[in-house]
């Protein structure tokens, strides 16, 4: 039990110290300055990778990024089988 709470105090105390500096800490008066005069940022920017200007970009990001992590997904579910019904490796004892 007392490592729990004491594991649970490690985790807890880096979100205590981020809501300590965001009260106590004010911010630099370039950065209300230049807040004070932008326009409010909405949920419009969400969508600004859709726009015309830069759909292919986005397209081909997401075909990427898809790609990257199918590939991650085969290498963790199919290596090992393959390790151990082709190579007559063991998962376990291969590897540094």
């Amino acid at each position: 039990m007392r490592s729990v709470i004491r594991d649970s105090s490690i985790g807890i105390a880096p979100a205590l110290v981020v809501v300590w500096v965001r009260r106590n800490v004010e911010e630099p008066e370039l950065f209300r300055n230049h807040r004070a005069n932008s326009p409010p940022v909405g949920a419009v920017h969400l969508f600004l990778a859709f726009k015309p200007r830069f759909l292919a970009t986005t397209l081909k990001a997401t075909v990427m990024i898809a790609g990257a992590q199918g590939g991650v997904c085969c290498l963790l579910t199919w290596m090992p089988t393959h390790l151990k019904t082709v190579k007559q490796l063991s998962t376990t004892s291969t590897g540094g």
